[in-house]
């Protein structure tokens, strides 16, 4: 599994810690809770029993196919819409994931967009950019079935 974000909800608080990289360990606002690891392990300290996790992890392969498609759109002189297009086709490809395209609403087909083009805008690689979707997937509501009580996309 590749972790594509490593992050928890306090259940006092309602701060979401978020940890980017290796070591990266960062406690909740109230202090109750505190996440670790980055993309490398998830580390979880204090009262996680009150806490949501929100991580995402994705099957090696899943990833890939994320990777490759939006690496091909790039080569052929894609945007962040076309990127976008790319990862979601690879998520997509899951028969777990219930929402498709066209169900999604063209706000959150918007945000995920945007969230594409400030990644590619950033400079950020392929996984950069399957992160920043899966990510603003996940906060729209649309993982919700294929996140299990782990955290996990479930690309099996």
């Amino acid at each position: 599994m590749t972790i594509l974000s490593n992050q928890l909800r306090c259940g006092k608080c309602e701060d979401e810690p978020y940890s980017a990289h290796h070591h990266d360990f960062k406690y909740c606002k109230c202090g109750a809770v505190a996440v670790d690891g980055g993309m490398s392990y998830l580390r979880r300290v204090g009262d996680f029993k009150s806490a949501t996790d929100m991580s995402i992890s994705m099957k090696e392969d899943m990833v890939k196919q994320c990777r490759s498609n939006i690496e091909a759109s790039r080569a052929a002189g894609g945007a962040g819409k076309e990127a976008f297009y790319a990862t979601l086709a690879a998520i997509r490809g899951d028969r777990k994931f219930m929402h498709t395209f066209s169900e999604m609403s063209k706000e959150v087909k918007d945000i995920c967009i945007k969230e594409v083009d400030d990644a590619l805008d950033s400079g950020r690689n392929a996984l950069g950019v399957v992160c920043a979707v899966t990510r603003t997937l996940r906060d729209n509501g649309y993982f919700n079935e294929m996140v299990n009580e782990l955290g996990e996309v479930d690309g099996s």
